[in-house]
């Protein structure tokens, strides 16, 4: 029996296929059944960052600058510090960012 997170294709093509559910549609209790959390969106980065890179140390030196979450694995927005009063160390310029 497919999970709550499945739902059969509406796309011809896919010949009745499961594809992933519409989480805008799901219910907490939906995601509960599925055996998943729901979490703020900055946690999720996080967490996901830190099942990428394996150790919270590896996150902080994540070199993967292309990827989009890249400004937010340290589960924190970029110049938080700088609005709350405190200065963030200035970033460094690289010669090449290519990784």
């Amino acid at each position: 029996m497919p999970s709550v997170l499945l739902t059969p294709s509406t796309v011809r093509r896919d010949q009745g296929r499961f594809v992933g559910a519409d989480p805008r549609r799901l219910t907490r209790a939906d995601f509960a059944a599925a055996g998943l959390e729901t979490r703020a969106p900055m946690k999720a980065i996080r967490a996901y960052c830190l099942e990428c890179a394996g150790a919270p140390g590896e996150v902080r030196k994540c070199v993967m600058t292309r990827c989009p979450l890249w400004p937010l694995r340290m589960g924190r927005w970029p110049g938080r510090l700088a609005q709350r009063g405190r200065h963030a160390p200035p970033i460094q310029e690289f010669a090449s960012n290519e990784v």
